[in-house]
């Protein structure tokens, strides 16, 4: 499976500073496979908490329209004040 995901996935990072209170219980990095609907709100929930997230995803059109989601996503939460 290594091996497909090497040859096969198109990977892009959103980063985070660490964990939520600084210990990660060993989490240095998350990734998500798949950029659907819940591969990006897990990706979106993991990087707002801290955590350097890796999304993954072999169609570069979905993967891009994920991070769009969230960027927008980001974008509605910052006008709210809620982050």
């Amino acid at each position: 499976m290594e091996n497909f995901l090497n040859a096969n996935a198109t990977k892009t990072s959103i980063w985070g500073a660490g964990s939520p209170g600084g210990d990660s219980g060993g989490l240095a990095l998350i990734a998500v496979i798949g950029s659907g609907t819940m591969g990006n709100g897990i990706a979106h929930s993991f990087a707002q908490a801290g955590f350097k997230v890796n999304l993954i995803d072999v169609n570069n059109a979905q993967l891009e329209k994920a991070l769009s989601t969230i960027n927008n996503n980001l974008d509605r939460q910052v006008a709210k004040g809620t982050i």
